[in-house]
């Protein structure tokens, strides 16, 4: 424990030097106290590294789930799904023009964007609960991540956002395209996809906010579906040029084009629940369901009524994947049975705008429309 040199005291180390210190300071105590005050201390330093230990391990845990791939299980649906019927809500949601919708997947919130230049995130039920600057120009498109900790928004000012979903901070800008991205999805926990007006698609690894691949996809892409397969190696886009492309997400081979699928261009692409039907809208006023499978076309919907109103419209299936719905220019949200493709019924709401995007949940079919209203169906 100690050296003795040339009549001086040298102690070796640090334990040498806390119990000289103690025995100055405690001079007074017998042995067996002061061993006795050394075992409680010994205790509570051992207690308190123990703490530290498990605060650290929650800290790593916590930064790992983040970015993780495990996702949070979404609502149940009834076997027997009800139509919606009711509208329960019709509230504001942008100042000018909504432009966009997404749900999250435990249907908990979800998100508009639109001509005010903001993302918005609500409660289920219609109430606001965040609201999300930072675009230059109106929002085009948003997405919310499968662990529902990322809200992704698209703009006109050729430039991809993402949101913290929780405290609503701006966390990375995805910059590269050379003009509006016009949609943008997630394509897992950790990667984006985007689609332009510059005729490419570019997948994005989110957390170092870098482009891993640009592909060139020959026409404007108006929407893209990443829900087609459990490992995620296919994407689905949809085009000006009235055509869908399948795409290989691990290189840039286009995989199958349609031919002749539409006459005119393509608004929208959704994957069913299934992961077998795949839907489409178009500036024909037709949607079409396709076999995923075969890429069959199994049904055309349509009305004399019906018509597309946006080159951004969203259309999609309901949670069971039963029925398809669609925002028309009429004012209305139609809907048709995915099973027989026979016409089901007509939403209406208090005003005659123009509805863009639709969102079906469990408890509500949402749409917005061109003035700046979003509107709840039970």
């Amino acid at each position: 424990m100690r050296n003795m040199a040339a009549g001086a005291v040298q102690y070796t180390n640090d334990t040498d030097l806390v119990l000289k210190f103690q025995s100055v300071k405690f001079g007074n105590m017998s042995l067996v106290e002061l061993q006795s005050l050394l075992e409680i201390k010994d205790k509570q330093i051992y207690q308190l590294t123990k703490e530290l230990q498990e605060a650290k391990k929650e800290i790593e845990h916590n930064a790992k789930n983040i970015f993780s791939e495990e996702l949070p299980t979404p609502k149940p649906f009834p076997c027997q799904y009800k139509m919606p019927k009711t509208l329960h809500l019709m509230t504001q949601s942008d100042k000018t023009e909504s432009l966009c919708l997404s749900t999250s997947r435990l249907e908990s919130f979800f998100v508009t964007g639109g001509a005010d230049l903001t993302i918005k995130k609500w409660s289920s039920t219609g109430r606001k609960l965040l609201e999300l600057p930072g675009s230059e120009k109106v929002v085009l498109s948003v997405d919310v991540s499968p662990n529902e900790q990322f809200i992704l928004g698209s703009s006109a000012d050729k430039v991809a956002r993402l949101w913290s979903s929780v405290s609503g901070k701006l966390l990375h800008w995805l910059q590269g395209h050379l003009d509006s991205i016009f949609v943008g999805k997630f394509l897992n926990h950790s990667k984006v996809i985007t689609g332009s007006g510059d005729r490419t698609l570019k997948i994005w690894d989110i957390e170092k906010s870098i482009c891993l691949r640009t592909t060139n996809c020959f026409h404007s892409c108006s929407d893209l579906s990443t829900a087609t397969d459990p490992d995620h190696n296919t994407y689905i886009s949809a085009h000006s040029d009235n055509e869908i492309r399948f795409w290989d997400t691990r290189n840039s081979d286009c995989l199958w084009t349609s031919a002749g699928l539409h006459s005119k261009r393509l608004t929208s692409v959704c994957v069913s629940p299934s992961h077998t039907l795949l839907l489409t809208s178009s500036r024909d006023n037709t949607l079409k369901l396709l076999d995923l499978r075969t890429r069959a076309a199994l049904f055309e919907f349509s009305r004399p009524t019906y018509e597309n109103p946006a080159n951004w419209s969203r259309a999609c299936f309901s949670p069971d994947g039963r029925y398809v719905a669609a925002g028309s220019g009429n004012g209305c949200v139609m809907l048709w049975d995915a099973k027989t493709g026979e016409y089901e019924d007509s939403l209406l709401s208090e005003k005659s705008s123009p509805f863009v995007s639709v969102s079906w949940t469990t408890e509500s079919l949402i749409a917005i429309d061109r003035s700046g209203f979003v509107s709840l169906w039970n």
